[in-house]
């Protein structure tokens, strides 16, 4: 049913964009890349506008990275809607995978991603955990937050994977017995910002504390057509940067993405959309798998740029080609502008998180019962 609801809203769906061609985009001149740690630079103003994009002149050549499998010790997991969070020492997974044992937390150590021990109990009780995320905790004393999605509850967990109900609830969103927050972020002592359905579809909120319960702002509206106002429709992936004074959005189910200030006063948007929706495949079984090309999960952030992976092929070419063996995802890498900058090619499907410390990638693979796997950036 939720398939249909999504489908019948990107149908409704139509994108006024007055756009103008997109010129003077940074193109992928080198193999390197600087991870080291950045000075805080005032970032010069957003070109506000829509901007029309095209992938063969936005990246240049497309780099291919092989990964590397990390078999660090006899744990095997498979993973589903995980999130990783690591600090220090010391990583946190959140994974949903209701087939096998490995709900509702895992611990490892970081960087040999050694299983150290589950983190919490599955089930309905008082502080037990069904359907959960991980948070990054800007507290030095925590290793992350941990968030249960059915009570719409937030914990704080130390690096012991000990863990204590968050003192502050947040406001309440749960729709049919799920919250409709996705991607959290602390930013700062009782300080997030998420997204959120709205009355325009989705928003972009801020929650801080106000006295002794949480105030929540609406910052931005992600509505795209003021005529469609169904939350499915916007789905995406979120991030922002207070250091920079950023947020970004991706629509999943449409090649569009926006960069703005906090506020959400100047907005740069990239489309990449080209092609209208054939609505021929109405006809046929499976047919929005013929017709969307996606932006897939959360984005991975430096100080200085975000990265976000995008399919490159509708579902049903991706399963085809996986079923020979073929399985890759492709990483865009964007200043904190909306300048693209390179693009590059994974070897392995799954979810991605950036060290720029040891300038790599890690991947949680969506498709190997050992589903660490790490990329190096290439160096000249």
């Amino acid at each position: 049913m939720k398939n249909i609801v999504i489908l019948l809203s990107i149908l409704c769906l139509s994108c006024q964009f007055h756009a103008k061609s997109s010129e003077g985009e940074v193109l992928a001149d080198t193999l390197s890349v600087d991870m080291s740690e950045p000075e805080r630079v005032q970032l010069s103003p957003i070109e506000a506008g829509d901007f029309l994009m095209k992938d063969e002149t936005a990246f240049g050549e497309v780099i291919e990275l092989k990964g590397e499998n990390l078999v660090p010790d006899t744990f095997i997991w498979r993973t589903l809607q995980s999130m990783m969070v690591w600090k220090g020492s010391k990583a946190v997974v959140s994974n949903n995978d209701f087939r096998g044992g490995s709900r509702p937390f895992l611990m490892f150590e970081y960087p040999s991603m050694r299983f150290i021990r589950k983190i919490g109990t599955i089930g309905n009780g008082p502080d037990e955990f069904m359907v959960t995320q991980v948070v990054p905790a800007t507290d030095d004393s925590l290793l992350c937050y941990l968030y249960e999605e059915t009570k719409d509850k937030l914990y704080e967990c130390d690096f012991e994977g000990n863990f204590k109900p968050y003192p502050y609830p947040f406001d309440s969103s749960i729709k049919q017995g799920f919250s409709t927050k996705s991607d959290i972020y602390n930013v700062g002592k009782d300080d997030f910002f998420y997204v959120n359905d709205s009355k325009t579809g989705k928003s972009i909120f801020r929650s801080t504390m106000n006295g002794d319960s949480m105030s929540v702002q609406e910052l931005y509206s992600l509505q795209l057509n003021p005529k469609r106002k169904s939350p499915f429709a916007y789905i995406g992936s979120f991030a922002v940067n207070l250091d920079r004074n950023r947020m970004f959005y991706a629509y999943k189910y449409f090649r569009i993405l926006r960069f703005m200030d906090l506020e959400g006063n100047d907005v740069r948007t990239l489309n990449f959309q080209q092609t209208e929706f054939d609505y021929g495949s109405l006809k046929i079984a499976d047919g929005l798998d013929r017709n969307i090309t996606y932006y897939w999960e959360r984005p991975a952030v430096t100080d200085k740029y975000i990265y976000i992976l995008y399919s490159g092929r509708t579902p049903a070419d991706a399963v085809r080609e996986s079923s020979k063996g073929n399985i890759y995802i492709y990483l865009e890498q964007y200043d904190w502008n909306g300048n693209p900058i390179k693009k590059y090619r994974l070897d392995r499907w799954g979810y991605v998180y950036l060290d720029e410390q040891r300038n790599e990638i890690i991947m949680l693979s969506t498709w190997d019962d050992d589903p660490f796997w790490r990329y190096k950036f290439p160096v000249e």
